[in-house]
């Protein structure tokens, strides 16, 4: 009995707040898509699908942005956003142990 009250009551606050989370703008910045696989397997396949001209364009006006299906293009990815944690790092003065 206790259980039912506690799920009915969480299904209340759930039902209460969805408006304030529709409300929200998402995503605020664009959404990138990374492969970081092999060819040939099923996320490279899906991956290939997204790339798609007309299904990027469409994911685009969502504010999904693709990097790419090559390792090269991943490395780059990668190296930016390692560079991009090291900034946030030094600013904030954390120390290895």
């Amino acid at each position: 009995m206790n259980f039912r009250r506690i799920a009915w009551t969480l299904s209340v606050a759930g039902l209460l707040a969805s408006p304030a989370a529709l409300a929200q703008k998402y995503p605020e910045k664009p959404v990138r898509v990374v492969v970081p696989f092999a060819a040939g397997g099923g996320t490279d396949i899906i991956a290939r699908v997204l790339a798609g001209a007309e299904v990027r364009n469409r994911l685009a006006r969502n504010g999904v942005q693709s990097v790419g299906n090559e390792p090269g293009e991943f490395r780059a990815f990668f190296l930016k956003e390692i560079e991009k944690v090291r900034k946030l790092v030094r600013a904030a003065v954390i120390k290895r142990d």
